[in-house]
């Protein structure tokens, strides 16, 4: 019967831990989640540096 009383500390527990991943990662793992980020992060600046280059060619070809 003792291995009964840790239950509520347990679900409580656990149900913070399952607030965080419905709220922040859906159901993703945290390695997924980071990848992702970092994939998002690369994008983000490739993008940021292309649309300065095509502003600095238009300048200097118009």
């Amino acid at each position: 019967m003792n291995h009964f009383a840790n239950n509520g500390k347990e679900y409580l527990r656990k149900k913070s831990s399952m607030e965080d991943d419905i709220k922040y990662r859906q159901g993703r793992s945290k390695k997924q989640v980071e990848s992702t980020e970092a994939a998002m992060q690369v994008t983000i600046i490739a993008g940021a540096i292309f649309i300065v280059s095509l502003i600095i060619y238009n300048l200097f070809t118009s």
